[in-house]
């Protein structure tokens, strides 16, 4: 399972003084969004709902509307995400 965050190494500045800590930090991954296998956007966001996140881009590009079936997505996760609707 992916976790939403990782655990690293940083360097908070405050105003006089500076301290390295481990901290938590959100994980994004590039999602390539394509229509019928042609290229149309590649965004980054959290790697989780990513079915919902890909819909709403192409809704908000006015790609689809109405009674649309979000099961035909096509979404492949490895370095990046590949969604194809």
């Amino acid at each position: 399972m992916i976790e939403p965050h990782e655990k690293v190494r940083i360097l908070r500045v405050n105003e006089n003084s500076a301290e390295e800590l481990d901290d938590f930090v959100a994980i994004e991954k590039r999602v390539r969004i394509s229509v019928n296998g042609r290229y149309l956007i590649s965004l980054y966001c959290s790697p989780f709902m990513v079915r919902e996140f890909v819909v709403g881009v192409i809704h908000n590009e006015g790609l689809i509307s109405g009674g649309w079936c979000a099961d035909r997505i096509s979404i492949e996760y490895g370095d990046e995400i590949n969604a194809d609707v």
